[in-house]
């Protein structure tokens, strides 16, 4: 869960926190068949459906590809994604990295 806190304090979170509507996002619904977004990926993990870092980068990276494959790639909603992502990756990375350190410390 502290991962998750870290990514949904993100300066663009907010934009991606809560579903799409169809009366946002006109045939959003149609255009994209497995929407996700920050909220229903905090419940996936508080009923133990995400129980590690890999896991969760998979389900953040859907959210992500959602929003750019939804969006032009001029749009804003398209630029916040791709660089959500990219800051994700980074913030994902850095969390397994540190597990693996952990976890090489107690095997010594």
């Amino acid at each position: 869960m502290l991962l998750w806190k870290q990514i949904a304090e993100h300066k663009y979170a907010s934009v991606f926190k809560n579903p799409v509507k169809d009366s946002k996002a006109k045939s959003y619904s149609i255009c994209i068949k497995s929407s996700t977004d920050l909220m229903q990926i905090r419940r996936k993990i508080e009923a133990g459906l995400i129980k590690d870092g890999p896991t969760l980068h998979r389900e953040l990276l859907h959210l992500f590809q959602n929003a750019m494959m939804y969006n032009s790639s001029s749009s804003e909603v398209y630029r916040m994604a791709f660089e959500m992502q990219r800051d994700v990756n980074e913030q994902v990375a850095d969390f397994i990295g540190t597990r693996m350190i952990i976890q090489a410390g107690a095997l010594s």
